[in-house]
């Protein structure tokens, strides 16, 4: 049965991008670098994305939102694909699969070459990059644990690579967007915690949603 869309991907709302976690000791490399060390309020520790990093297959990788524009593509060798992934999404693409798969979603563009697959990355997404499809853990994307290289960065991304960490602090974590919240007021709880209320960005300051496509190298 098809699941509804809302159910994959859920919006989290951030009021300071990635704010610093209860207990998360910032180290002292990243201070005053402005790289963040949390998400949503749990440690992770990043880094940031430079050109030719290699990024691993299960790693989350954020691009907070900006006003400008700006990308993050990288590449990973068409032969540690699995051929049902090049065939249910560039060959003869299933419905079913590029609803789910978050490589297929809003702020991703895929494109495969014959040596190839790129992906590019807009602002407000934090992607995982796992093999797997939500609601169908036997999905297999990847043969074995490939690297991503990064060819190509505009604006500040940032990267988790501690793949043990990810998998036991975000498990279920395919793709969300995080988009910046405009404070209009400020309410105290009873219990003395600040809640913050204002609006955020409707989803289409992400790009169009575009369909993976197959291109020359």
């Amino acid at each position: 049965m098809k699941m509804p869309f809302f159910l994959f991907f859920a919006f989290a709302v951030s009021t300071c991008s990635l704010a610093h976690a209860e207990g998360c000791d910032r180290p002292r490399e990243l201070l005053g670098t402005g790289t963040p060390y949390s998400l949503w309020g749990k440690c992770l520790g990043f880094s940031r994305v430079t050109l030719n990093s290699q990024i691993p297959a299960d790693s989350i990788v954020y691009f907070p939102w900006k006003s400008k524009p700006g990308h993050l593509t990288m590449s990973v060798d068409r032969s540690v694909l699995t051929p049902q992934f090049v065939e249910d999404v560039f060959n003869h693409p299933r419905a079913e699969i590029l609803n789910a798969h978050q490589l297929a979603q809003r702020g991703i563009a895929l494109s495969l070459t014959p040596s190839r697959m790129r992906v590019t990355i807009y602002p407000s997404v934090v992607l995982r990059l796992r093999t797997d499809v939500l609601g169908n853990p036997g999905y297999r994307t990847f043969l074995g644990q490939p690297e991503f290289k990064v060819e190509d960065v505009s604006g500040d991304v940032y990267v988790a690579t501690d793949i043990a960490r990810v998998e036991s602090t975000f498990p279920e974590v395919f793709v969300q967007y995080v988009f910046p919240m405009t404070e209009s007021g400020r309410r105290v709880l009873p219990d003395g915690q600040v809640q913050l209320m204002g609006t955020v960005p409707s989803q289409d300051v992400l790009p169009p949603r575009q369909a993976p496509s197959l291109a020359p190298d």
